[in-house]
């Protein structure tokens, strides 16, 4: 993609952009976005979730509570609480629409839905 501006050739571009790609055949979507992410905007996982949403493609984004980008690694990778909940969130997911995952047991940690979901959208959020 070099030597091509997405502002002179935009319709070059669509091509590589998920978000303006997805149909009903579009396959079951986990999104995880801290909304302290200084790359790429929050509102562009809100994007992809309205999207997927107006698809009816099954999907969820978990919303990592003061997370920056790389929120995974910046905060202590699988030894911080948060970043184990959302991979079992994930997993979970993976089990529930992909099939071959085993879900995480019993005793892992809870996290609790989104106070304030968009509409019928699977939403959850989990504190840093």
């Amino acid at each position: 993609m070099v030597g091509r501006n997405p502002d002179q050739e935009a319709e070059y571009f669509v091509d590589y952009c998920p978000v303006k790609n997805i149909t009903p055949r579009y396959p079951a979507t986990f999104l995880a976005h801290g909304d302290y992410d200084e790359d790429v905007p929050y509102s562009e996982s809100e994007k992809m979730r309205d999207a997927l949403a107006a698809s009816d493609v099954q999907h969820e984004l978990v919303t990592i509570y003061q997370g920056p980008h790389g929120f995974d690694r910046e905060n202590g990778g699988f030894d911080h609480p948060t970043n184990l909940r959302v991979f079992r969130r994930m997993l979970t997911f993976l089990a529930t629409h992909v099939g071959h995952s085993t879900p995480p047991s019993a005793n892992a940690p809870k996290i609790t839905p989104f106070p304030h979901p968009v509409g019928d959208t699977p939403h959850t959020t989990v504190s840093n």
